[in-house]
Order: C-alpha cells, then structure tokens, then sequence
C-alpha cells in the first residue's frame, strides 16, 4: 500500500495554479472524506457562483522538505508507511500554516 493524504491532485492544472498564485507546491483539488486530510481541516480548491477557481490549500513541504510538485509529494511521502503522521507546511489565503496529516493507505498507481 501507498501511503496517501486522501487528496485529490493533478499535474497539469497543479503547475497552472502553482504558476498562477506564484507559489510553488502541490494544489489541493479534492479532500476525501474520512482521509487524513479531512481529520486535518485540509481545504480543496473550489469554484465560485461564475465557475472561476478558488484557490484552496497548498501544501509546501512535508516534514520541513519543500514540495515543488505533485510527484515531489509522492516521493516524499513513499519514504513513510501507512499509520506514520507527518507534517505538512501549506499555504492558505497567502499564509502559511502547518497541520499533521496520519497517512492513510492506498493502492499502487493511485495519485491521492
């Protein structure tokens, strides 16, 4: 098993978001229900009345390694088991904040 956030993510709009606000991390898309993620108050981007994106939270670092992208994370987090808690460095409404994240698990090829 994979250990995951219970996140949802995508490269190509990550880099567009990341680029967009100018901060360089890993766009949260979806937070799942009963993930870590969710037990950590996580915030997914959501859209507005007009459709336009608002942007959630954006995860910089995990245990004080900077995250610079979606694969970056994944990475990082393979170096943990399923159980394991780490900390996450995001930024949310231009600020940053920390939370601690239990990973939860998930299977091979699954990009949460």
């Amino acid at each position: 098993e994979r250990p995951t956030l219970g996140i949802g993510m995508d490269e190509d709009l990550n880099q567009a978001i990341t680029q967009h606000i100018g901060v360089q991390g890993v766009a949260v898309l979806r937070v799942f229900p009963n993930s870590g993620a969710a037990a950590a108050g996580l915030r997914a981007a959501q859209r507005d009345r007009r459709g336009d994106l608002i942007v959630g939270d954006v995860i910089v670092g995990v245990d004080g390694k900077l995250v610079a992208s979606p694969s970056t994370m994944l990475s990082l987090l393979d170096e943990h088991e399923v159980g394991d808690r780490v900390k996450l460095t995001m930024v949310r409404d231009g600020k940053k904040l920390d939370a601690a994240v239990e990973l939860q698990g998930a299977q091979r090829g699954s990009r949460q």
